[in-house]
């Protein structure tokens, strides 16, 4: 087994717009993680960025995919319009 270097792509003001963009780039057949997805800030107010990361062989058309995505006010529409999508389907039909 090799090791993959793994590089940021990317960073993110909302978790939305990261999670977006990183099931764009797996839909698109580049691994991606999420250094600090689970990140809570520690105070109010602290600001947090969710850094997305790429094995480093990929970075180029990684980020040259990044580029292609929509603003970042766009994208964050799009993530609450699917998520309110699959919220008003239900559970059961959510995958749909």
């Amino acid at each position: 087994m090799t090791h993959q270097e793994w590089v940021r792509c990317a960073t993110f003001d909302l978790l939305a717009q990261a999670i977006m963009a990183r099931a764009f780039l797996e839909a698109e057949g580049i691994p991606s993680y999420m250094e600090n997805e689970y990140t809570q800030p520690i105070r109010h107010g602290a600001a947090t960025t969710f850094h997305l990361l790429v094995p480093a062989s990929r970075l180029a058309r990684a980020r040259d995919l990044c580029e292609n995505l929509l603003s970042g006010d766009d994208l964050a529409q799009e993530a609450e319009r699917q998520w309110r999508e699959a919220a008003d389907k239900g559970p059961d039909r959510a995958a749909e």
